[in-house]
């Protein structure tokens, strides 16, 4: 994987966002807007990771730190599916903390990796998000609202996100941020699930 600086986070949830949508998009550009369909890989422990599979790819992040209340996140592995079972273990094993995976194939497609390994599982989870995501920049960071689909149930989130901390604190005051508690996504869907 290329190198990718570490970077703050600070994402908040909830169906009262309006204003910080509203001081997002007074205070910024907007860059992007699109709609996909990512798979978070969940484990019902908080492993301090954050996998998904989005179009062909596995994405692993994992949680350094958190820093004045930012969690600094590092884009630690990227995979191109299907997955040799070695790369399954890895991920199941190494990121999700899941040491007894027993393997009955040689490769994994997205399929097979959710329905055979991950589905038969109590203690994980592979659940499809669909996000509909409209990125800003604000004060030099990536800003976003988003109406995010999780086990049927829509909500709205917002986030700042940049390598840099200084620049993500006094973004996070612009649009309002401050004060309200950073849930990242493996988080939210635990909470969701009942978790």
């Amino acid at each position: 994987m290329e190198s990718v600086l570490p970077r703050y986070e600070f994402r908040v949830w909830g169906d009262q966002l309006n204003d910080v949508f509203t001081a997002i998009a007074a205070n910024s550009r907007l860059i992007e807007s699109r709609a996909r369909v990512e798979t978070y890989l969940v484990s019902r422990r908080d492993t301090g990771t954050n996998p998904k599979i989005r179009d062909a790819e596995l994405d692993v992040k994992v949680l350094l730190g958190v820093v004045e209340g930012c969690e600094q996140w590092e884009p630690t592995v990227r995979m191109t599916l299907p997955l040799n079972a070695g790369q399954v273990r890895e991920v199941l094993a190494g990121w999700l903390d899941l040491d007894d995976v027993m393997l009955e194939r040689d490769e994994y497609t997205r399929r097979q990796l959710v329905d055979e390994v991950v589905a038969p599982r109590k203690d994980v989870v592979a659940i499809e998000l669909a996000k509909i995501r409209h990125a800003y920049e604000v004060n030099g960071c990536i800003a976003e609202v988003a109406d995010v689909t999780i086990a049927g149930s829509t909500l709205q989130t917002a986030a700042v996100e940049s390598a840099d901390l200084g620049l993500l604190l006094a973004a996070r005051r612009l649009v309002g941020l401050e004060g309200m508690d950073n849930v990242n996504y493996p988080r939210e869907i635990r909470r969701v699930l009942g978790w």
